[in-house]
């Protein structure tokens, strides 16, 4: 509860007036949620901004129902599920985390277009410093305020950011009702094969027929028709990916969801 509490403190600050919470002993640095970053990533993975779970833990995508650990896994950037407390092992598969704006909120709703554009600016000087492959946006609110501009689709863009190459992903929120979980899969699924190359091993487990991925199990509006062809994850880059199991599955645009 106290971690709560102050998590709510500090969604109520602006980004120029938030100071460090020393006092209290629970977030001695200046981030409230710290980056998990190091040398040769492949990926920067950047969340909108922190949740109030992630900020009062310290630790990413930690909020329930949260999509983006199994999502990760299942799309074969780990070998095995991870928890939001095994976040720093991300830097064992080449993968990095941030957020283009620090302030926690309940909402990325709350989170104004004016508080992007002044996180992209640190943002872009912590991906010339990291020299990451990939910049992954997670959801399009974030980008679309750095443009100043929505013409765009998901997956990889035209532009750079910081000297990376970026590529939009949906958000994972739970909130997200946009994307089930398999369509997410397909779209990180894009990503990872475009860093690793279409031959790469995958750690993630395969799709199969029953509407499941491996151990985790998914809904039928997840696991789609069954029709005995294959399935074939359509990302709006224009890559696909053959599993063995059910019908066609194309991306959709989300709107903005709740942080990470």
């Amino acid at each position: 509860m106290i971690g709560r509490r102050l998590a709510l403190l500090i969604s109520r600050l602006g980004t120029s007036s938030r100071k460090e919470l020393v006092d209290g002993g629970v977030f001695p640095m200046t981030k409230p949620l710290p980056d998990i970053v190091g040398p040769d990533l492949n990926i920067l993975v950047c969340g909108l901004n922190p949740g109030l779970t992630a900020a009062a833990t310290g630790r990413h995508f930690a909020g329930r129902g949260n999509r983006f650990w199994k999502v990760l896994h299942l799309s074969g950037f780990t070998p095995r599920l991870l928890l939001p407390e095994q976040d720093q092992k991300l830097l064992e598969y080449g993968v990095g985390l941030t957020c283009v704006v620090d302030r926690p909120t309940a909402e990325a709703r709350e989170v104004q277009d004016d508080e992007f554009i002044r996180g992209a600016q640190g943002l872009e000087r912590r991906v010339r410093e990291l020299n990451p492959r990939y910049v992954a946006f997670l959801g399009k609110a974030a980008y679309a305020a750095i443009l100043g501009s929505k013409a765009f689709d998901w997956g990889e863009q035209t532009r750079t950011f910081g000297g990376g190459k970026v590529w939009l992903l949906p958000n994972p929120s739970g909130r997200n009702r946009a994307f089930s979980t398999l369509q997410l899969v397909a779209a990180y699924s894009a990503l990872h094969r475009a860093c690793s190359g279409n031959n790469a091993p995958v750690f993630g487990p395969r799709l199969d027929g029953s509407g499941t991925v491996g151990s985790h199990a998914l809904d039928d509006t997840e696991a789609g028709r069954q029709d005995g062809a294959g399935v074939t994850l359509i990302s709006r880059c224009g890559q696909t990916g053959r599993h063995p199991g059910q019908g066609s599955i194309s991306l959709e645009p989300s709107d903005r969801a709740d942080p990470s």
